[in-house]
């Protein structure tokens, strides 16, 4: 398995028509909020992945961590089915995640039963001070 692109952001839409993904409001490397605690209502993990086995119907098992600073705020099973494809996009989304301090927002993808795993980082820096 390859992981062609990796994001995070406020929300992942997926239209029913035309199959296109567009992802809004996308959190890069680093963000600086106003205070803590600060909340996300939402936040959207989403992977592109290849699939370069050569079982093509092979589902492939993973869990999914969330780390803040180390500390396991969620973690998840998920299944990837390429169905038949080259080319499938993992999309999950966590609503109401509260972060109490700066530091790193860590989100690992790991295969079960594999050394594959895929690490999206967000480094939140401390709070604005304002005047």
């Amino acid at each position: 398995m390859k992981e062609n692109g990796i994001f995070l952001c406020e929300k992942a839409i997926l239209d029913g028509r035309t199959n296109m993904l567009s992802l809004v409001n996308m959190y890069e490397s680093t963000l600086q909020p106003l205070g803590y605690p600060m909340g996300f209502s939402n936040i959207a993990f989403v992977c592109l992945l290849e699939n370069d086995s050569e079982d093509i119907g092979k589902v492939f098992k993973a869990q999914l961590s969330v780390h803040h600073n180390s500390i396991a705020i969620s973690s998840i099973p998920v299944d990837i089915n390429f169905q038949g494809s080259r080319n499938t996009r993992l999309i999950l989304e966590f609503n109401g995640m509260i972060i109490n301090n700066e530091g790193d927002l860590v989100f690992e993808l790991k295969l079960t039963d594999t050394e594959f795993s895929i690490v999206k980082k967000l480094r939140l820096l401390p709070a604005v001070k304002i005047k």
